[in-house]
């Protein structure tokens, strides 16, 4: 059983912990592609919610116009119908 200094202590690690995540997060995620986050953002099932988070801040920070978010959505969709017909075969 956790008395008060125990839960404080508690909430501090896990507080660091978690700003250790969205760091490394970052700094994973400034090296994607555009349709790499697009990826993540389109799927956030398959990702931690703060990844989620973290790839739509990076992708909205790159302040792309409207021609760079057609480009990496049709990228995106490009490789997937690509995968598809790859499991077809």
């Amino acid at each position: 059983m956790l008395g008060s200094d125990g839960f404080g202590i508690y909430k501090q690690v896990t507080s660091k912990l978690q700003r250790n995540i969205t760091m490394d997060f970052t700094e994973k995620f400034k090296t994607y592609t555009n349709t790499e986050l697009l990826r993540i953002i389109n799927n956030p099932e398959g990702y931690q919610p703060i990844a989620v988070g973290k790839a739509k801040k990076i992708f909205k920070d790159r302040q792309l116009s409207d021609e760079e978010i057609k480009f990496a959505q049709n990228e995106l969709e490009k490789n997937g119908q690509e995968k598809l017909n790859k499991e077809q075969k």
